[in-house]
């Protein structure tokens, strides 16, 4: 193992969700007629995969990661621009010809030669990352992935808050529109009857109508009537008064002229009328 380790950002993607999301891309270029491959390396680039273990080197499986990766003028390969790319604490290459970490003279510096012999065979660098890791870069990931998870979970809790009561509505009003309709199938009226009754009620409103416009009509002329009696007896009960009133006056005048007359029986007859 190198003597000395890259620090690793819990802001970048650890290799494994690297290797998902690799895995990912390339099963969704299954069923291709022409799938889509890495163009061969620039010069002064090399090629370099990542395996999580070396028995996917073994089985001759799929790499996790791949990609090209640029020479120094002097044709020295430096594994500290690797373990950036993929956000790896270190990683040792690995002999093609005997399937075991190389341990590199310098640290994360592999020299000209060594990068010839290493992809003379495959025309590419194969690499992994040694265990067990470093407590730091454990505890690093360890808190991303609990970071992905709580998060996850929370959103998996919000859209589970937001889609059942959408989901119960959705069933609800389902449910409503097909009892409503079952109960319309049970209690439908036939169209005859329907064809009958709507005329009936039209006649029936229409006589409603005409009572209502009746009894306003008889109301108002009650009032006026009521009205109209009223006059009549104020009327009668000034012109009794007046009258009255006439006949005494004429009482007393005959009186007083009969008796100026010397009739005492007519004197005698106004006096008692008078009195």
């Amino acid at each position: 193992m190198p003597a000395l380790h890259c620090p690793i950002s819990i802001n970048r993607p650890t290799p494994e969700e690297r290797s998902i999301s690799t895995q990912a891309a390339r099963e969704s270029t299954w069923g291709m007629k022409h799938p889509p491959k890495l163009p061969p390396p620039l010069p002064g680039w090399i090629r370099v995969k990542f395996y999580s273990h070396i028995y996917k080197i073994r089985h001759e499986m799929l790499p996790d990661m791949e990609g090209d990766v640029q020479l120094s003028r002097s044709g020295w390969l430096d594994l500290r621009v690797v373990c950036r790319i993929w956000n790896l604490e270190a990683c040792t290459p690995i002999d093609p010809m005997r399937w075991v970490p190389v341990e590199p003279t310098r640290s994360f510096w592999l020299s000209p030669i060594a990068v010839h012999v290493l992809s003379a065979q495959n025309q590419c660098i194969m690499i992994i990352e040694p265990t067990p890791l470093s407590p730091t870069t454990a505890h690093k990931r360890e808190l991303r992935d609990a970071s992905f998870h709580l998060y996850t979970s929370f959103f998996m809790l919000f859209h589970l808050m937001y889609s059942v009561p959408i989901t119960i509505a959705h069933t609800s009003v389902a449910f409503v529109r097909r009892w409503w309709i079952w109960c319309g199938r049970r209690s439908r009226i036939p169209m005859w009857i329907e064809n009958a009754i709507i005329p009936l009620i039209m006649l029936l409103s229409w006589f409603a109508r005409k009572k209502e416009d009746f009894d306003r009509h008889a109301i108002g002329r009650g009032s006026m009537d009521a009205e109209a009696q009223a006059l009549d007896r104020a009327c009668a009960l000034s012109f009794d008064v007046d009258a009255g009133r006439v006949f005494a006056i004429g009482y007393d005048w005959r009186g007083s002229i009969q008796g100026d007359v010397g009739s005492t029986t007519l004197l005698d007859l106004g006096t008692w009328s008078s009195d």
